[in-house]
C-alpha cells in the first residue's frame, strides 16, 4: 500500500523537476527506480521505488527514463 507522505513527496518532486532543465537531465539519466530514488533523496525527498514502479504510467514527460520505451512500444 502507498502511504500519503511517499506520494505527495512523488508529486512535489515532479513539480520540481518539471521547473528545472538541469534535474530533468538528471532523471532522463537515470537507468532504475533505485538512481531516481538516490536522485530525489539528494533534494530532501523520500521517494520508494515501489511508488514509482506503481505510478510510472502517471508520470510520462519525456524525461522520464521510461517514456521512451512507452513511445517505442506505441509505434509498433
Amino acid at each position: 500500500m502507498l502511504k500519503s507522505n511517499q506520494i505527495h513527496d512523488l508529486i512535489t518532486f515532479a513539480e520540481l523537476i518539471s521547473t528545472s532543465s538541469s534535474i530533468q537531465e538528471k532523471v532522463k539519466r537515470c537507468q532504475n527506480f533505485k538512481e531516481i530514488c538516490l536522485l530525489a533523496e539528494n533534494y530532501d525527498f523520500d521517494i520508494k521505488s515501489s511508488t514509482l514502479s506503481y505510478l510510472k504510467d502517471d508520470l510520462a514527460a519525456p524525461y522520464w527514463p521510461w517514456t521512451k520505451t512507452r513511445e517505442i512500444l506505441s509505434l509498433n
